[in-house]
């Protein structure tokens, strides 16, 4: 299907081609249909964290946010986070797009809605320590957050504070 079709286009090493993959599973992302079938071929996932991790910023960015969809959809989320995306949402904290880190920020919330899932998140990522940093400002002396932004970040720290999974890995 043209899912699996996308996922093998962005594997060749062409920059505009992979740009324009990561721009296709962006437009696909907005779909439920399409986030189901995204995270069923673990081919298309894959492609997807490995557009994330381009070089070329526009398609890091355009990566990064498809993942945020599939994260934000309550229906697939365990699936992409099985697949490995926490790694694209801490990468997206660190991206010099304000609507990316915003929606990186959102998508990280939402999954502090299980338990299992924060402890995940809290065991094998440095999210929580990105967060701090982020939200302290001591890595982003030039960067202004908006309260929502700080919330976000807030709240999602307190929530692992919270969770007696996550906390274990917070100390």
């Amino acid at each position: 299907g043209l899912i699996g079709s996308i996922a093998n286009l962005s594997k060749l090493s062409d920059s505009h081609i992979s740009n324009l993959s990561a721009g296709i599973f962006n437009q696909l992302s907005r779909y439920s249909e399409a986030r189901v079938k995204m995270t069923e071929r673990a081919a298309a996932l894959s492609a997807l964290l490995k557009l994330a991790d381009s070089h070329e910023n526009e398609t890091q960015i355009v990566a990064v946010r498809t993942c945020c969809n599939l994260v934000l959809d309550n229906n697939i989320r365990g699936a992409a986070i099985k697949a490995g995306v926490y790694a694209s949402l801490e990468k997206g904290l660190l991206l010099q797009d304000k609507d990316t880190v915003r929606q990186c920020l959102a998508s990280i919330f939402s999954v502090c809605t299980e338990d299992l899932f924060m402890e995940q998140m809290a065991k094998s990522t440095r999210i929580p320590v990105t967060l701090i940093k982020y939200i302290s400002n001591s890595d982003h002396s030039n960067v202004t957050l908006t309260p929502e932004e700080y919330s976000l970040g807030a709240r999602t720290l307190c929530m692992l504070s919270w969770c007696t999974r996550s906390r274990l890995f917070l100390q």
